[in-house]
């Protein structure tokens, strides 16, 4: 699933820190049991963190400088904090993984910053309850972690960054990161690995980055063929298929539920999109069936759209499939309406890039 571009111009600019609430929420529903496994051990979800920006901790990186196995931007934190509780703090050791995310996306006509946090707080939730189960050795959703508290001293913390959408805002950021020289700094610390970014776009770009630091990226949503090739992006992966699996799935249910011979397809031609185009034409043509696809650009003109939606009622498709985002969605649905192609006798395969239009109710209308 491919994140989704905004789908509102807010211009109140998101913070995370409502992610940690909703991530509580989600414990709280997600383990009843949470409390019967030492409820008096589970510590806050801030915990860690706290710890490595209290002014009384000391840190010891784990792999000096000039050590054998150190690595430049990657590095491991022992932990001790004498205004902690003894159990939790000496010989604790802090793993730092920032997550990227996008809470901002630049609005190219009006040019400012509005708000896309529609999937940072839901991501940004889920990496707190992930980290937070780890933590305190919490097997309600993963039973592995039961007790690796006290299996393990690794701890883990986190910071959120936002890409905008922009690989330039994310490696930035990366680079200052790997090249901070203050290796005893836990305010401002080595990372151990990464967690994002959540587009085909950014990630291309910062896997080839991180790769060279010798950085793990974990990508919750970048669904890229492109991110397959372990070569050229050897530390990443990411826990959602690759669009190849999506391509065979969607194909595989045209031809033989649907007894689909031919369709049509329109798609943002960027990584994602056109990763996804290249997928579906191939499974496809291993079914022998026919593919019509026209690409429009991100944030396409009307003339764009008209284009591609009339180059589909030439070829009389009547199942075709889209791949873009929230912004273009009534652009694109709207003369398609009005000229036959969407309605009565049509139908639509809309990727999970456009979830947030029929989620929040803006594809009534149309409906």
């Amino acid at each position: 699933m491919e994140e989704s571009q905004p789908s509102s111009q807010s211009e109140a600019l998101s913070s995370p820190a409502a992610a940690a609430a909703a991530a509580s929420a989600a414990s709280a529903a997600a383990s009843d049991d949470e409390e019967d496994s030492s409820s008096a051990s589970v510590l806050p979800y801030d915990y860690y963190d706290n710890l490595r920006l209290s002014p009384t901790a000391t840190f010891v990186p784990l792999v000096a400088p000039n050590e054998p196995g150190f690595a430049g931007g990657r590095n491991l934190y022992r932990a001790i904090d004498p205004d902690s509780p003894p159990a939790h703090s000496p010989g604790v050791i802090l793993c730092h993984i920032p997550t990227y995310l996008r809470w901002t996306q630049l609005d190219q006509a009006n040019y400012r910053l509005v708000d896309a946090s529609n999937g940072g707080y839901d991501g940004m939730a889920g990496v707190l309850l992930a980290m937070h189960h780890f933590n305190n050795g919490i097997g309600a959703v993963v039973k592995d972690l039961d007790g690796i508290n006290n299996r393990c001293s690794i701890r883990l913390t986190t910071e959120s960054f936002d890409t905008m959408g922009f690989d330039l805002a994310a490696n930035v950021h990366l680079f200052d990161s790997v090249l901070n020289t203050e290796f005893d700094d836990a305010t401002d610390p080595q990372m151990g690995a990464i967690i994002g970014t959540t587009t085909s776009d950014v990630s291309t770009s910062m896997a080839s980055q991180s790769g060279i630091f010798d950085l793990p990226q974990f990508s919750p949503s970048a669904t890229s063929t492109l991110l397959d090739n372990s070569y050229q992006y050897p530390l990443f992966s990411r826990t959602i298929a690759s669009d190849a699996a999506t391509a065979a799935r969607l194909t595989g249910y045209l031809q033989t539920e649907l007894n689909v011979t031919y369709f049509g397809m329109v798609y943002v031609n960027d990584a994602y999109g056109g990763s996804f185009q290249q997928d579906v034409r191939q499974w496809a043509t291993l079914r022998r069936m026919q593919l019509y696809a026209f690409p429009i650009e991100p944030g396409a003109a009307y003339y764009e759209i008209i284009d591609a939606l009339t180059f589909l009622q030439e070829k009389k498709v009547n199942y075709i499939v889209g791949t873009f985002y929230p912004d273009v969605y009534e652009d694109i649905m709207g003369p398609a309406y009005e000229m036959g192609m969407a309605g009565a006798g049509k139908v639509w395969f809309f990727s999970a890039s456009l979830g947030p239009v029929f989620l929040d109710g803006s594809a009534a209308a149309l409906e």
